[in-house]
């Protein structure tokens, strides 16, 4: 999960929440969402999931309330640009698994887990060899409960983690440099995944 440098909301979402107000997302025209998740995809996530980091584009993904737009009241938040973050359309991860009953996400949870609007998860976890997203801290709740709600150790997440790391380590005995072996991959995502397979790298050379 990286940490999502928002900007400013685009002209054509603001003109339509100034004309209209209403929190009900049903309302919501389907130019507008279609504009805003292309914005926000592509401007502010890299073509990127807020959550798993898996490679997205427009046919994959949605537009996610970070804070649920029902049930918890955050009603008000239904059109807060800084509430939107796109994510991968998958019932075993991500956004879909947080929302659901699954993940057993309570109002409190949302002081407890990370909001990549606020803070990624670099510095916070590794990665083991099969994958597996781990605390660096074995006693790091906040990291225990985000993997927890957004189910990231699902297994297909950790094979794709696994073989981007096998792909990193093919890539640098083979002599790539850093900023080549990052080109190389960058349209695999998990880019935290590729920082910390490089980084450890080193430490082993």
């Amino acid at each position: 999960m990286l940490k999502i440098n928002k900007g400013e909301p685009i002209p054509i979402f603001q003109q339509w929440v100034s004309k209209n107000k209403t929190t009900n997302w049903e309302d919501f025209p389907s130019d507008v969402s279609s504009n805003v998740r292309f914005h926000i995809l592509n401007n502010e996530q890299n073509e990127l999931c807020g959550y798993t980091e898996l490679p997205l584009t427009m046919d994959n993904s949605h537009i996610d309330h970070f804070r649920k737009r029902n049930g918890m009241g955050f009603e008000s938040l239904t059109f807060d640009w800084n509430n939107f973050i796109v994510a991968s359309i998958d019932d075993n991860f991500g956004a879909k698994y947080k929302d659901s009953r699954k993940s057993k996400l309570t109002k409190k949870d949302y002081e407890l887990i990370f909001n990549p609007i606020e803070c990624g998860m670099d510095g916070f976890v590794e990665y083991k060899t099969d994958g597996k997203m781990c605390p660096l801290d074995d006693n790091n709740s906040r990291v225990l409960r985000t993997i927890e709600v957004f189910n990231l150790n699902d297994p297909s997440l950790k094979l794709k983690r696994k073989k981007i790391m096998q792909k990193v380590d093919s890539c640098y005995k083979s002599g790539f440099c850093d900023d080549d072996i990052r080109d190389c991959l960058k349209d695999k995502g998990f880019p935290s995944v590729v920082e910390w397979e490089l980084k450890n790298l080193k430490k082993i050379a």
